[in-house]
């Protein structure tokens, strides 16, 4: 993908953009990697899984359930889990106007939540020069996790007590974080709040199944819960 002056600016922009979204998964990913040598993956096993997938929460599903899972139970987790992503892609592809098939289908494997929210609310530009910005910061995010997941995997196989214990604790707060920054917005904290207490339930009903079967319980109730309100709101 040869770059012109503009796509080169836009492509430096989106990887300055994007330092947040690196440090959060320089510790993410450093979680990921070392969940893998504990659960026996290999370096290779590691770093191929965050090159070819990009997805933790996919990759932390498939290295805790590995062993248990069949082919078609890992595909319909990989379809569930990340069912979210041809909603984003497509709402992205709007915006790419103008960039052929061939670069936006290359562009894929860089998509991730936190890739998408920072080039869909970049209003100013459009077309290429947004699609530059897109790679940039995707270039950023997946290289940082890349890396991060190789030095997981490396410093988790030294054994050391203090270290394991601070690596189990980066994975909560990552996605504590990530629920404490929608403040004030109160449907995704309820969301995680009411995930917090069916899944320990669902797990002792469910077993390993609940990690697909609770988001969308979670998801329906309050899907329902607003097609409820909206349809008394019509009836007053």
């Amino acid at each position: 993908m040869a770059l012109n002056s503009i796509g080169k600016g836009a492509f430096v922009e989106g990887c300055i953009a994007s330092i947040p979204i690196c440090v959060s998964f320089a510790f993410l990913f450093f979680s990921v990697g070392s969940l893998c040598t504990t659960y026996g993956y290999s370096l290779a096993q590691a770093a191929s899984m965050t090159a070819l997938i990009f997805a933790a929460p996919l990759q932390v599903f498939i290295v805790q359930n590995g062993e248990s899972l069949s082919l078609p139970a890992l595909l319909m987790a990989s379809l569930l889990i990340n069912f979210r992503f041809l909603i984003m892609a497509s709402s992205l592809s709007e915006k790419f106007r103008g960039v052929a098939l061939i670069k936006l289908m290359m562009s894929i494997p860089m998509l991730s939540a936190s890739t998408f929210t920072l080039s869909s609310t970049k209003n100013s530009e459009s077309g290429p020069a947004l699609f530059h910005y897109y790679l940039g910061v995707g270039s950023a995010a997946i290289g940082t996790a890349f890396i991060a997941t190789i030095a997981g995997s490396l410093i988790a196989g030294q054994s050391n007590n203090y270290l394991t214990g601070v690596i189990n604790v980066i994975l909560p707060a990552h996605f504590a974080a990530l629920t404490a920054l929608m403040w004030p917005k109160l449907r995704p904290i309820s969301v995680t709040i009411a995930s917090f207490f069916i899944a320990p339930l669902a797990g002792h009903w469910l077993g390993k199944s609940s990690v697909i079967v609770v988001p969308f319980l979670v998801a329906a109730f309050f899907l329902f819960c607003d097609n409820s309100k909206i349809r008394r709101e019509s009836n007053e």
